[in-house]
């Protein structure tokens, strides 16, 4: 079972880190004006922060280097709060508003998707583990 947990964490850290490597290559922004270069939203800010809360930036780590759980990783995934409040761009006399930009990504639906492929067995089979590890 210890295969099949390193084979969704590793799915769903590929799908955590090629968040961050389209965040880096440049915003995708809702506004989706010609005269937008540039996302007012915080997002690459709050999903470092996020990464590094869980010690999985600045290196980008391996299933095998992570002592996350499918759970885990997915709980603390659904609960990333991206900075976009009060974020807006002026242009030509109006303000836009970027609050929804960083759904764009398509995050959580990507992450859903792996997590749901874990299977009972596997959850079972990683808390007799867990449990087994704590009375050592």
């Amino acid at each position: 079972m210890a295969d099949v947990r390193k084979m969704i964490i590793a799915s769903m850290l590929e799908v955590v880190y090629n968040v961050l490597d389209r965040i880096m290559r440049g915003p995708v922004c809702e506004v989706k004006r010609l005269l937008e270069t540039k996302c007012g939203a915080m997002v690459l800010g709050s999903y470092i922060s996020f990464l590094l809360a869980k010690d999985l930036y600045l290196v980008h780590r391996a299933a095998a280097e992570t002592s996350l759980s499918i759970r885990g990783l997915y709980g603390a995934s659904k609960g990333v709060e991206i900075t976009t409040n009060g974020a807006t761009s002026k242009h030509s006399n109006s303000i836009y508003s970027h609050p929804g930009c960083f759904k764009e990504y398509d995050f959580l639906m990507r992450l859903k998707k792996v997590y749901q492929m874990k299977t009972p067995a596997v959850l079972e089979s990683h808390m007799r583990h867990m449990a087994e590890q704590a009375k050592k």
